[in-house]
């Protein structure tokens, strides 16, 4: 394939573990620097990794001075505040031994869209069919006075502020 050539990309991931609990896995080994490029190629495609707002500020907190053992420390604190699964080193290596997977990333171009030349063949086409266009409600919301929580905040300083409430770690 030509690198000018559009293309589209295809993962084949097969795994004897959840897809989820595998995605938490590479998140982890992301965190320690120890996830090969097409599984970080792979992670990244998925498509909550990077809407998941305590992991993406976990990745800017270790660009951050603060020690890899207190940002785990900060981290479990938070998942276990939002009922998540936990980061221990002990679990990551026993989930290494019993964890199998093939991934492929199948790569082919796309090919060229037929362009439409304005022909119609009879003037029956060109009408609708009196098809029953719906018109859609008008979109409502409700506003929330909950506070956002800003991970980055908790991760690097090690406590909330600015909120309703001060919410921090005992070390």
């Amino acid at each position: 394939m030509l690198p000018e050539s559009p293309t589209e990309t295809f993962w084949l991931l097969k795994t004897n573990f959840r897809l989820q609990n595998l995605i938490e896995h590479w998140k982890f080994l992301w965190f320690l620097g120890e996830l090969k490029p097409l599984e970080l190629r792979c992670l990244i495609d998925f498509p909550s990794v990077l809407r998941d707002d305590l992991f993406v500020a976990l990745l800017r907190a270790k660009l951050t001075d603060v020690s890899s053992e207190d940002l785990v420390k900060r981290l479990n604190f938070l998942q276990s505040l939002e009922e998540r699964k936990l980061w221990k080193l002990d679990s990551l290596n026993a989930r290494n031994g019993d964890l199998k997977y093939e991934l492929f990333e199948i790569r082919r171009t796309i090919r060229k869209v037929k362009k439409f030349s304005g022909y119609i063949k009879s003037p029956s086409k060109m009408r609708s069919k009196g098809r029953n266009l719906t018109i859609p409600d008008p979109e409502t919301f409700e506003w929330s006075q909950t506070d956002e929580l800003d991970y980055f905040e908790f991760l690097t300083v090690g406590r909330f502020s600015g909120t309703s409430m001060e919410i921090s770690i005992l070390s």
